[in-house]
């Protein structure tokens, strides 16, 4: 079950522990991944961000290029298209 709220799970694999900010592409989550056992950022973007292939562009943009860790959180890059 795919669930984006907190206590929900994604994927079998990504725990939702809190909201670590939203903005105007979608809302950035910290999520526990239970299979590596660590705390992951993870954001999910809103699904009219993909209505126009900018916005579709400027999402993947913006997940090639992000470069910080909040929250103490590690570092993992990488992307999977929406379903």
């Amino acid at each position: 079950m795919n669930s984006w709220h907190v206590g929900g799970v994604i994927l079998d694999q990504y725990e939702v522990i809190g909201i670590l900010g939203e903005g105007g592409m979608g809302i950035v989550y910290k999520v526990h991944h239970r299979g590596w056992n660590v705390d992951l950022a993870v954001k999910s973007p809103r699904l009219d961000v993909f209505t126009e292939e900018e916005g579709k562009e400027n999402f993947i943009r913006e997940a090639e290029t992000w470069g910080r860790d909040p929250a103490g959180l590690r570092r993992i890059r990488g992307r999977r298209q929406p379903l």
